[in-house]
């Protein structure tokens, strides 16, 4: 069974799972903003990687990319994508409970690394049940880029040119404010063994 088979496989089982672990994200979310957060159907498919470029390319801002690499079973790379006007509305939300005046870039960092913690967690834990696997998130990392260097430094790094990840989009809403979130879960291309293919 070839990996992009492996990952259609496992969609539709990580789109049934994805609501009730988002929820959970979402109420999180709710204690860190000190807001009412809710979180839409989610959608999972899987895509081709130039696929997702080009979506990200229609996006004329810069983009906040949280990223985690993911340990176990299977290992591989989690990002978050959130676009510079989400970004702007998290950080402010969470930033206005904890401080009045201006927020640092510091605290900027640690307000989206504790939101990809979040987040992230729900998103690794249907993921484990999906290809019923243990696996163990890293601390994220926090960098805003525009696509170019995401696809460039992130999504080809190392010299791995994956043709397909296992993209999830959901879309939260704070107060009926919504802003959209972009998980992607990308294997490198040699990642095939049969561990996985027993799945």
């Amino acid at each position: 069974m070839g990996l992009h088979e492996v990952l259609e496989k496992n969609a539709k089982i990580l789109a049934f799972r994805s609501k009730s672990a988002l929820e959970n994200s979402a109420l999180a979310l709710s204690q860190l903003t000190n807001d009412a957060v809710t979180v839409g159907d989610p959608v999972v498919q899987v895509i081709r990687i130039d696929t997702v470029l080009d979506m990200l390319r229609g996006n004329p801002n810069r983009l906040t990319v949280i990223e985690l690499a993911v340990y176990g079973k299977i290992r591989g790379d989690i990002f978050l994508i959130l676009s510079h006007e989400n970004t702007e509305l998290l950080v402010g939300k969470v930033g206005s409970r904890l401080r009045r005046g201006s927020i640092d870039e510091d605290m900027v960092n640690s307000i989206l690394a504790e939101i990809g913690n979040i987040v992230a967690a729900s998103y690794v834990t249907i993921l484990g049940q999906s290809f019923n696997a243990t696996l163990i998130p890293s601390v994220p990392h926090v960098s805003r880029v525009d696509a170019e260097t995401f696809r460039r430094d992130f999504l080809w790094k190392g010299g791995e040119h994956a043709e397909y990840t296992l993209m999830l989009v959901c879309e939260f809403f704070i107060n009926k404010t919504g802003f959209t979130v972009y998980f992607l879960f990308l294997l490198p291309s040699h990642f095939i063994d049969s561990s996985l293919e027993e799945i």
